[in-house]
């Protein structure tokens, strides 16, 4: 069972990743936010929520972006549901640094830790690479063809290691991927990742093919326009207006819990428990005692199977919730869901989502 949603986050040196980060637990962990969308999102490590709040902080009140990631960052932030106080979704984001997908690492130690981080990327949930929108700005898609091909590289390195050494069989890496272009309120407003998509298509087809060869059949499916800030060249404008970052825990966060549940299988083990429960009190008097008191093995195999299929500690609070017959604790589940997902059916951010799926 895991009680976290991974996500791993990708992008040369210059992409915008520290300033994406930033803005992404600035912006959504906001008052204005939480009370616009009924939820916000929280960073639980003290240390890492300072460091964020600091680089924020620097954009927002100084014009200042953050400097760039030079180590692997693991931050675990929580999705927390207004109205209740107990369950919160987790999720960890990785952020590896840039240039270890450029050839530019030099001493020994650095290669051993880009070893050791890379193994934690195969249990990854949901990969995000960024695409410099200010470079594909310039150099449109040869600038997209190099990356791939640069990244296919490196992450057939990764997979023949992955077999090789640590004996790992079957699929590895990240089976969802979103790919985002950064920096793309330098865009015309009229630009939509839907078109994007196309020209990827249409003019890096060979190195999208590779790289879904490598990854997976739906690397590509799912494109976000995003910007960390409003700025000028080196100089942030607002640290508050930003594109896109909303998307990204909904797209996560659904596309794991509908590979982890299954379609039917997580109301299945809540609802099967639930009518078995209720039967047992509306007939414990004619059932023999022995019976009865096997409810609790019926339970615990109920709960295994939830388990077994990959349910969050999210969802396993809500099997516990029926149990004690909380509802509120019950419903969580659906109303973080329904919440968070309000964003990917917005009219004001169609354009900066596209999904082939």
């Amino acid at each position: 069972m895991t009680d976290e949603i991974r996500l791993a986050l990708f992008g040369e040196a210059g992409a915008g990743k520290s300033a994406f980060i930033s803005s992404f637990y600035g912006n959504l962990s906001s008052s204005e936010f939480s009370s616009e969308n009924k939820y916000c999102v929280r960073c639980t490590d003290p240390k890492r929520r300072n460091q964020l709040e600091s680089d924020f902080n620097k954009m927002r009140d100084h014009k200042l972006f953050p400097t760039g990631t030079t180590k692997v960052n693991n931050y675990l932030f929580s999705l927390k549901t207004d109205g209740y106080e107990k369950s919160e979704a987790s999720i960890r984001w990785s952020d590896y640094p840039g240039k270890w997908w450029e050839n530019n690492i030099i001493d020994e130690s650095e290669k051993k830790a880009k070893k050791i981080e890379f193994k934690n990327l195969l249990y990854s949930h949901v990969g995000i690479l960024l695409i410099d929108g200010q470079k594909y700005a310039s150099g449109s898609t040869e600038y997209i063809k190099e990356l791939f091909a640069r990244y296919n590289s490196s992450f057939k390195e990764i997979i023949n290691e992955s077999r090789s050494v640590l004996g790992i069989k079957g699929p590895v890496l990240p089976e969802t991927w979103i790919i985002s272009v950064t920096k793309s309120d330098l865009f015309d407003e009229k630009l939509t990742a839907q078109w994007v998509r196309g020209i990827i298509v249409r003019d890096a087809l060979k190195e999208l093919h590779d790289l879904q060869d490598t990854l997976g059949a739906h690397f590509g499916d799912n494109i976000i326009l995003s910007s960390a800030v409003k700025a000028s060249g080196d100089r942030v404008l607002s640290a508050n207006e930003y594109l896109g970052l909303q998307l990204f825990a909904p797209i996560g966060f659904k596309s794991y819990f509908l590979k982890a549940t299954q379609p039917g299988l997580y109301d299945y083990v809540l609802h099967g428990i639930d009518n078995f429960l209720h039967f047992l009190s509306q007939n414990a008097e004619f059932i023999p005692s022995n019976v009865v008191n096997r409810k609790l093995n019926m339970i615990t195999m109920l709960v295994k199977a939830a388990n077994k299929l990959g349910l969050t500690k999210m969802a396993n609070d809500a099997v516990k919730a029926i149990l004690d017959n909380k509802e509120a604790d019950r419903d969580y589940f659906d109303v973080t869901l329904s919440r968070i997902m309000a964003h990917t059916s917005d009219e004001s951010l169609t354009r900066l989502h596209f999904s082939a799926k």
